[in-house]
């Protein structure tokens, strides 16, 4: 049918809802990265590992692994992929992973070809840093790696805000790390904390959130949304209604397109748009090239999300915006196409489409709702499969993990979706 198929096993607990990352996608979709807890086919295995699954072979990699095919003594999260596949880039616990890289706890960032089985890990010159590193974002190209830590020894020049998290752009081909969360001019703040980073395919935009204030204009004392051209030496507010007003509350969870124009972000706002009238967090979408921000967690109506929304995901042109929502009101029984009524009252999935403005229900099936949360969606760069987890169970299953459901839309997506062994 057109529902939500099951695509892989993650066995992540339900009580781990809060930790759950979204998977991550090639461009064609036709490879996935994500998370999975220890499985009965891998016993030596402690703790979380990433992988990487082939959706036409089947076939699954574990790529969060030690020199010698062992399995590392700790967790590993968050996977991003390039757009061809070939590089992946995760954060980890584990120091078995780069034993060379010295003892200090705390997480690191891993960039890991695929092809050779080569890591590594950002630092300035090759000395470790002296703080964690994480939340990395991956460029399409696989050349650049955007993330964030409280290292004071990444870059060139002093750390002025100390120990509060930065967000830093590393280039691979030329091992170069340097500061992004800084204004036009190139300067770090004094205080105020910058974190969550997305990364155009190029690798030369940035988008983050900071409590600092980069630009003039950013008067309002919450965290907000920037994107910083590092070619161009710009940094400019994006968190901000159409005629400049500023948010009256606070911005996270950037997701920028791979163009680079647009930029998906959560907002606890009432004032960015005109048709948001409730006092949940809401999604927008701005773009860069018009200044234009547009309210999209709201029914094809415009009228508001009667709860929360979160995690907004892009595809490459920016036109398609995947969401997890727990309001009730955002599918309709007659348009955009009809879904069936949401009744209960727990996260699900949505796609916003920019050409239409139709808002899709993608979790679950047409004909009813899943009683499971469904959360953490990741996008294909053509926007013809979205991904997601749900505790939703699965033939006999009777337990309740979190597992990775697919779900083709628009009827472009190629390919047969095949239940996958768990890794």
């Amino acid at each position: 049918g057109d529902g939500a198929r099951l695509l892989a096993w993650q066995r992540i607990r339900s009580g781990d809802i809060g930790t759950l990352e979204p998977p991550s996608l090639s461009e064609d979709g036709r490879l996935v990265a994500f998370v999975a807890g220890k499985s009965e086919r891998r016993e030596r295995s402690c703790c979380r590992n990433v992988y990487v699954l082939d959706r036409i072979t089947g076939a699954i990699t574990q790529e969060s692994v030690n020199a010698d095919g062992t399995s590392p003594s700790g967790d590993s999260a968050a996977p991003r992929l390039s757009a061809d596949g070939r590089v992946i880039a995760f954060e980890t616990l584990a120091r078995s992973l780069l034993p060379d890289q010295g003892s200090r706890p705390g997480r690191r960032v891993i960039v890991r070809d695929r092809l050779t089985g080569g890591m590594r890990t950002p630092g300035a010159l090759g000395v470790a840093p002296n703080g964690e590193t994480s939340q990395s974002a991956l460029s399409g190209s696989g050349l650049a790696v955007a993330f964030t830590s409280d290292a004071t020894n990444l870059a060139k020049g002093r750390d002025t805000d100390g120990g509060e998290t930065d967000v830093y752009l590393w280039r691979l081909d030329a091992d170069t790390i340097e500061r992004v969360s800084v204004n036009a001019e190139g300067v770090q703040p004094s205080t105020g904390a910058s974190h969550s980073p997305s990364i155009n395919s190029e690798g030369d935009l940035v988008a983050f959130v900071s409590a600092a204030q980069l630009v003039p204009e950013d008067m309002n004392n919450v965290p907000d949304v920037y994107v910083r051209d590092v070619r161009r030496g710009r940094t400019w507010l994006v968190s901000r209604g159409a005629a400049g007003t500023r948010a009256d509350a606070g911005s996270f969870s950037p997701a920028l397109s791979a163009d680079g124009r647009y930029v998906a972000f959560v907002s606890m706002a009432t004032n960015l748009g005109a048709t948001d009238r409730n006092s949940d967090s809401d999604i927008y979408i701005h773009d860069v090239a018009t200044g234009a921000t547009t309210l999209v967690s709201a029914t094809a109506r415009r009228e508001t999300a009667n709860s929360g929304s979160r995690r907004p995901a892009l595809s490459a042109d920016g036109r398609l915006v995947v969401y997890q929502s727990v309001a009730s009101n955002l599918g309709s029984a007659t348009e955009c196409p009809p879904t069936s009524p949401d009744t209960n009252l727990l996260p699900d999935i949505y796609v916003f489409d920019r050409s239409t403005r139709c808002v899709t229900r993608i979790s679950g099936s047409p004909a009813a709702d899943w009683w499971s949360p469904s959360v953490a969606a990741a996008i294909d760069g053509a926007g013809t499969i979205v991904l997601f987890s749900s505790t939703q169970p699965v033939d006999a299953e009777v337990t309740t993990d979190f597992n990775l459901f697919a779900r083709l839309i628009l009827g472009r997506g190629a390919g047969h979706v095949r239940r996958s062994p768990p890794p």
